[in-house]
């Protein structure tokens, strides 16, 4: 089992693993996922968890992590880095590659490839207005109001616009 803290994969390898105060247990069945680079577990139903991998793969579990399902129809076969769930409609996920930002509007079961980016390591979505969407990338912070149609970069102000990984948080 590969499970992400802050950014650091980790190979469980005995059936608890303790990091501080935080205790993580191997919830599934040895299931090799590969190298996880985001978790996502869905605000509605928190059984379902879903963990984007470093070989361009996205895993879906029902079962709080017992269970795994690969959903990658859409997806252009790239290291996803990031994930992100509409809080208000646990069908609508985003997914952030080296080379696209992706859309599933059935709970990951399809991926539509939405925006052409460099490195999209983080993606945010707006709780009060779930159409806008923040993803930060190689080439800098880009926004959406659309629900991901239109996309527009706002670096200004900026002195360094290469957005790394865990680097945006909504207040």
């Amino acid at each position: 089992a590969v499970y992400n803290t802050l950014r650091t994969c980790v190979t469980v390898t005995t059936n608890t693993i303790h990091f501080g105060i935080n205790q993580w247990t191997q919830n599934n069945k040895g299931k090799g996922l590969g190298i996880i680079n985001d978790i996502a577990i869905d605000p509605i139903d928190t059984n379902i968890i879903y963990a984007a991998t470093w070989e361009g793969k996205i895993f879906k579990s029902f079962d709080n992590g017992e269970d795994w399902q690969e959903i990658t129809n859409g997806l252009g076969g790239d290291t996803i880095n990031a994930l992100a769930i509409v809080p208000t409609n646990h069908e609508v996920l985003y997914a952030g590659s080296y080379a696209n930002i992706y859309k599933s509007v059935d709970g990951g079961e399809n991926w539509s490839d939405i925006a052409h980016v460099n490195d999209a390591n983080n993606i945010i979505i707006d709780f009060l207005n779930t159409e806008t969407i923040y993803a930060g990338s190689g080439s800098g912070m880009l926004k959406s109001v659309d629900g991901g149609k239109t996309w527009a970069k706002i670096n200004t102000g900026l002195t360094y616009t290469h957005i790394f990984e865990d680097a945006l948080v909504m207040d």
